[in-house]
């Protein structure tokens, strides 16, 4: 069953304007290499809100990183508070 959302740039159509939208963004998103293997197909999700195929290795590092950072940040205060 189509929604009266229509993808301007493929086919696609749906219900909610927010689902449409965050497809849109799937057209502008860089491009990963071409996949081979097993799951080939499948769509890489997202997590956290990041949409894991628009994100390239260098910047996914980066946001690991940081997030390790600060989970070092968060242990070392609660150790402290902890006397």
């Amino acid at each position: 069953m189509a929604g009266p959302y229509r993808c301007s740039h493929c086919t696609r159509t749906f219900k909610m304007p927010a689902h449409l939208a965050r497809h849109q963004s799937s057209h502008k998103a860089k491009k990963p290499a071409a996949k081979t293997g097993k799951g080939v197909g499948r769509s890489s999700g997202r997590v956290a809100g990041i949409n894991l195929s628009a994100v390239s290795l260098e910047d996914l590092s980066r946001i690991i990183q940081a997030a390790r950072d600060e989970a070092s940040r968060r242990i070392a205060e609660l150790q402290k508070a902890m006397g």
